[in-house]
């Protein structure tokens, strides 16, 4: 019994939770407040993971140590918070259950959390250590099953649910990055990095399989179905990133960075394959604890090591500044979808404004990729040495409010 109720809670956390699966990552609250529009900005450890050519432009400080960072998401893909409040505690007539069905995509309901920590990174010239966790992962639950609680299911009438899916991982990195000058042009110096990674991984969870069929006769309900759960408890492995990185003139930086070029986690302690079968025969309100009309198993199976690879990414990042404002626009491509990162393009703007130098505001916005749309904003506190920022983004929205998801970061540290 313990074994089915670990199962039916794994597999809950994984399709409705989604709470762990490497993606973009939070790098710091400044980039989280200016749309993640950040690859041409990070400088000294905040090149870690962004762009490690960074590391030799200038602007940077001589020694820069974080005191800590962490960052925390989670949205979906129907339902503003707005809408939770209007419907939450309601009696729902008829028309809301229309307007919140019809909120729900066909492919179904998706949500997904992202969860960043960072600590322990300091740079020193060109070169940078960090130590970052990572927690992030998708999922998605078949639109039929909200139908069914709304509307119940009619005599004859089956309901397929195959389109639910969750997957996820909990990493922690050790990154070593160095840049260098490549070549002085007219125009200024081009740079090269690279980030080497040891990747420790904690957990590991997917669902493998969730199908199930519920059809309602005359003499009952009948559906049968079955949950498999892919899980391990511990990996390692590795992963290279590449930057390059170009100062035009006084006011331009551009840059360019291949994130997980390369890269594996070989998953191999204690993996099992959780599997829970179940079968309702004719089942009714009368005979609902017979237990010849409700059959179910589970079963823990051992399995070899498997290996996975993280999503590789391309971001393409340019920044000038104009008065006292500084601008950055990125360009994100994926080459797989797997958490956040996304083969769908994803372009973002930022703006910080620098006129009181001790409190900069900062605002962004990002289009496409996984999450569709976005609005931040965020302000810091510049203290020389010690500077704190803060974060907030809306996601699934342009509006700072009123999105399908939202974002928190904040993220301190020394620059000498």
């Amino acid at each position: 019994m313990k074994s089915k109720v670990y199962i039916i809670a794994l597999a809950a956390c994984c399709l409705l939770i989604a709470a762990t699966a490497e993606a973009n990552h939070y790098e710091s609250a400044r980039s989280l407040s200016m749309g993640k529009s950040y690859t041409s900005l990070a400088r000294n450890y905040h090149a870690i993971g962004v762009n490690p050519a960074n590391l030799a432009l200038s602007g940077g400080n001589n020694l820069s140590v974080e005191l800590f960072s962490v960052g925390a998401d989670i949205n979906n893909n129907s339902f503003s918070l707005s809408d939770y409040n209007s419907y939450n505690g309601e009696h729902l007539s008829d028309a809301d259950k229309d307007d919140i069905l019809s909120k729900i995509p066909d492919n179904g309901l998706e949500g997904s959390a992202e969860t960043g920590v960072s600590a322990f990174s300091f740079s020193r010239g060109s070169i940078a250590f960090g130590v970052t966790g990572h927690a992030d992962g998708k999922a998605n639950i078949d639109k039929q099953i909200v139908e069914l609680i709304f509307n119940g299911n009619t005599i004859g009438d089956t309901v397929n649910i195959s389109n639910a899916y969750g997957t996820g991982t909990a990493h922690v990195d050790f990154n070593l990055s160095y840049a260098r000058k490549l070549k002085d042009f007219g125009w200024g110096p081009l740079n090269w990095g690279i980030n080497l990674k040891y990747i420790y991984g904690i957990q590991y969870a997917n669902v493998e399989e969730a199908d199930a069929y519920i059809l309602t006769t005359a003499q009952g309900i009948e559906s049968e179905g079955a949950v498999s759960v892919k899980t391990s408890e511990g990996g390692s492995g590795f992963g290279v990133d590449l930057g390059l990185s170009a100062e035009y003139g006084n006011n331009w930086v551009f840059s360019m960075a291949l994130s997980n070029i390369l890269s594996s986690i070989s998953w191999s302690d204690n993996n099992k394959l959780n599997t829970y079968v179940f079968t309702w025969e004719n089942l009714t309100v009368d005979n609902s604890d017979d237990d010849s009309v409700i059959t179910s198993d589970d079963y823990e199976e051992s399995i070899g090591s498997f290996s996975e690879s993280l999503p590789p990414q391309l971001v393409l990042g340019a920044s000038t500044t104009y008065s006292s404002l500084l601008l950055s626009f990125d360009y994100k491509q994926g080459f797989k979808d797997q958490g956040r990162v996304s083969t769908t393009p994803e372009i973002s703007v930022g703006c910080e404004a620098g006129f009181f130098k001790t409190f900069p505001l900062r605002a962004g916005f990002s289009l496409g990729g996984a999450e569709g749309s976005s609005a931040a904003v965020g302000f810091g506190v510049n203290l020389s040495p010690f500077f704190i920022d803060f974060a907030y983004m809306s996601t699934g929205s342009l509006a700072p409010i009123g999105g399908k998801g939202m974002g928190l970061a904040v993220s301190s540290g020394l620059h000498f």
